[in-house]
């Protein structure tokens, strides 16, 4: 009784702080790809919930579940390659014989993102599951620029740039292809449509007091993605283990003349039943993303010449990055039962990004989910 007391406290407080509205800065990672962590574990946890045998009935029919994500990611300081490179070495001194492609006006200071994802699942058969995911993006990003340059007004020694609304949404259909003695194979043909807004603007160092914000604060990718992916689940007892490919492809360049970069994503995961309504778990991730492809319009004049600030630099994105996240799992007992909550926080323990770019510092989120 103390424990089913609990797990209802812990999805209740789980809750609180998933729809509690925070500020928020931002990073070097595009917003319409915080929809990829929440879609990993979507797919990762559903291929054959817990409870469920296998074989001969992969799900029940019918059934619908409804999600609620909320996913932070904080980043702090700078990296070229592997290498961490403090402000001082981005920031331009203002002497011209100084500059460089790899130093700038404005820099990028303590960077975070914030995403609330809503996701929808429908069994349509055994075989066939349907999920759509659909974010909110709370973003704002505080910078330091050398005002001593005539184009940089002392207003803008420090100033921060919010962007916030709804992403991109995804659509995934799933196919199970083979389920047999525990082994599962799981093949996904998701879509991401282009919802969110790519013509945020905002007061900035450049003259008027609506520019076009770099791409790191729009909250969409303007373009279709197609997002193939393989997920392999090996369930045994109380444990479960699996690995997953995802990829985002970019299906062409958006309004603005770019596209974001392709991704993929590959990871491994192992969880195991300790008690009737806790499930720890382990995952290691690793991530690769190109640069991007073109330029935006209003930031085309600085092609062949230098960029004002490391996010307006097409060049200055991509990179590969390996990452290690530790989750817990509560399961609902008695009027909670077909409800879970799960909080995870990870780390990079590696990152060789194309920069200078911000480096991520860590990750976390908090997830309930409901089996109707």
């Amino acid at each position: 009784m103390r424990n089913q007391k609990l797990v209802k406290l812990l999805i209740i407080i789980g809750l609180a702080i998933a729809s509690a509205g925070t500020p928020s800065l931002v990073a070097q990672t595009p917003p319409s790809d915080l929809t990829e962590m929440s879609l990993e574990q979507l797919l990762g946890l559903r291929i054959i919930p817990h409870g469920e045998t296998p074989e001969p009935n992969l799900r029940k029919r019918n059934k619908w579940s409804l999600g609620h994500r909320y996913i932070r990611f904080d980043f702090d300081g700078n990296n070229m390659g592997t290498r961490e490179v403090p402000v001082s070495e981005v920031l331009w001194s203002g002497v011209p014989s100084e500059r460089t492609k790899d130093n700038f006006p404005i820099v990028s200071l303590i960077i975070c993102q914030k995403a609330y994802v809503t996701s929808v699942t429908y069994d349509a058969s055994e075989r066939w599951r349907w999920s759509v995911l659909v974010p909110y993006i709370i973003q704002e990003t505080d910078h330091v620029a050398n005002d001593s340059l005539p184009t940089i007004g002392p207003d803008f020694a420090r100033f921060i740039i919010r962007s916030e609304g709804i992403g991109d949404v995804t659509i995934n259909p799933s196919f199970v292809a083979y389920n047999k003695k525990g082994h599962t194979v799981t093949l996904h043909t998701g879509f991401r449509l282009p919802f969110g807004s790519i013509t945020e603007v905002g007061d900035s160092p450049a003259p008027g007091t609506s520019n076009q914000l770099p791409y790191t604060m729009q909250i969409g990718s303007g373009t279709f993605d197609y997002l193939p992916g393989i997920t392999y689940v090996r369930s045994g007892g109380q444990t479960r283990w699996g690995a997953q490919a995802l990829a985002t492809l970019r299906m062409g360049k958006n309004d603005r003349g770019y596209a974001l970069g392709d991704r993929i994503s590959l990871s491994a995961w192992v969880r195991t039943r300790v008690l009737d309504w806790l499930e720890p778990s382990v995952t290691v991730s690793a991530q690769a993303w190109g640069r991007i492809d073109g330029v935006d319009k209003d930031f085309s004049r600085f092609v062949g010449g230098f960029f004002p600030a490391t996010v307006t630099d097409p060049s200055n994105f991509g990179g590969e990055k390996i990452t290690v996240t530790g989750g817990l799992r509560f399961i609902g007992q008695d009027q909670l039962v077909n409800q879970s909550l799960e909080v995870s926080f990870g780390a990079p323990v590696y990152q060789r990004l194309n920069g200078p770019q911000p480096r991520e510092v860590w990750r976390a989120s908090v997830s309930w989910g409901w089996d109707l």
